[in-house]
């Protein structure tokens, strides 16, 4: 009888991480969900906060709420520059949404929508490259 009946268990290394990055709803979701201008940046994205990641999902920290289900396309931009291009960019579903404090802050949990061969890929490339990478 195994002792960890009931028990989350997590089958990939997580890596904790601070590196900068942008939310958008993902054009499947964008009619459904509009964010305010309020909130946005001027590209139409909102600032958050990559946090962790793993070969099941992201963590991001956000002052945006985004509602569970929905579909977000993220950035992920280099710490310090955030002109250059992204060093990762993919659509997520958003799994798990808590507010972390009264700010608002919110603490978002996404799952990879895409598993298909190149997408697994460049995940696990993007995973390797934070090997290293330390939390600010």
């Amino acid at each position: 009888m195994s002792q960890d009946r009931g028990l989350i268990i997590r089958h990939a290394q997580r890596h904790e991480i601070a590196l900068p990055c942008e939310l958008v709803m993902a054009v499947a979701h964008e009619s459904a969900v509009r964010l305010s201008a309020k909130v946005s940046l001027v590209n139409g994205r909102v600032g958050a906060t990559l946090v962790d990641a793993s070969a099941g999902g992201l963590g991001v920290l956000s002052e945006v709420f985004f509602p569970k289900q929905s579909l977000v396309d993220l950035r992920v931009l280099r710490a310090g520059d955030s002109s250059a291009s992204p060093i990762f960019e993919t659509t997520l579903r958003v799994k798990r949404v808590v507010m972390t404090d009264r700010q608002p802050t919110y603490l978002i949990g996404l799952s990879f929508e895409h598993h298909d061969e190149p997408s697994m890929r460049r995940v696990q490339e993007f995973l390797a490259s934070l090997e290293g990478v330390a939390r600010a």
